[in-house]
Parts: structure tokens; C-alpha cells; sequence
């Protein structure tokens, strides 16, 4: 759907690329909430699970300090690119969750396995900055909102 002018020009920012981060290219944060919200939706009809899985690239300020924000940049998409790959292998969804927070979101998927998919991505995430990964599992009664929350209190760095 695209939204047009009174002179049939599209007006910029009201299509599928409105719901894209620039840097990452991965969806942005509205549309991380939006599928969590979604999933939770799916969770409760179905009974079936889900995970959200939050990946906080910590070393990005000093990086932006020392070698300038370029590298920041390249750290968040080198880490977004890892996210993404992870992602498409486990079915799931990457999202930038703003600044440098990434966000997985992973049908059907219980807490258990979402940990060790974030155990993966911290292995594959290793030779970059510091990095913080945290998993959690919608429960009964959760909104998409409660799963990103309990992800986000679990986040630690490095």
C-alpha cells in the first residue's frame, strides 16, 4: 500500500520501507513490537510459544569515541548481519530495537531453546565488541510487550 499526493507522488515514509532501520537494513523498532505483540496474540490461541531474543552491542560508544562513528556503525551492522542470519535459520524475525539493541523474535519457540540460540549468537558474535544477550519466553497471559520486557531486565553485557 502506498500512499500518494493529490499529484500522484508517493509520499515518502508511508510504505514497506517506513518499517525499515536505514543502518541495518533489518525491521525497525515499531515493527519489532508490532510481530511481538502479533506473536503473543498467536500464542494464546494456539498455546504454543514463542521467544524474543535481545542482543545489545555495548563497545558501539566506544568505538564511536575512539575510531569514530563509522566503526560504530559498521560494528552494529556487522552484528545486525549475524542477527539476520540467525534469524532466517530458526524461522524468526530481526529487528533493530533501537541504538545498538537488536531483537529476534522466534515463532514457536520455548525459553530453553530461545537460550541456546542466544548462547549462539554471543559465539558467533565473539570477535567484535562487547556484546549482551538475553532471552525470554511468552508465558500465559503476556502481551508481546511482557516477553520484550523480561528480555530486556535479563540483559547483561559481557
Amino acid at each position: 500500500m502506498e500512499a500518494q499526493s493529490s499529484d500522484r507522488e508517493p509520499i515518502l515514509g508511508f510504505s514497506t520501507l517506513s518499517m525499515i532501520d536505514n543502518l541495518t537494513l533489518l525491521y525497525n523498532r515499531r515493527y519489532f513490537h508490532e510481530a511481538a505483540q502479533a506473536e503473543a496474540q498467536r500464542a494464546e490461541t494456539r498455546g504454543r510459544p514463542f521467544s524474543v531474543v535481545l542482543i545489545e552491542v555495548t563497545g558501539v560508544a566506544r568505538l564511536n569515541w575512539k575510531e569514530g562513528y563509522a566503526a560504530g556503525d559498521e560494528a552494529i551492522r556487522a552484528a545486525a548481519q549475524t542477527v539476520q542470519q540467525t534469524a532466517a535459520r530458526y524461522g524468526g524475525t530481526a529487528c533493530r530495537h533501537g541504538g545498538s539493541r537488536l531483537g529476534v523474535i522466534l515463532p514457536a519457540t520455548d525459553e530453553q531453546t530461545a537460550e541456546s540460540i542466544a548462547g549462539e549468537v554471543l559465539v558467533e558474535l565473539r570477535d567484535g565488541p562487547v556484546m549482551g544477550v538475553a532471552a525470554s519466553a511468552w508465558r500465559p497471559g503476556d502481551d508481546g510487550e511482557a516477553v520484550i520486557a523480561r528480555a530486556r531486565s535479563r540483559l547483561t553485557t559481557g
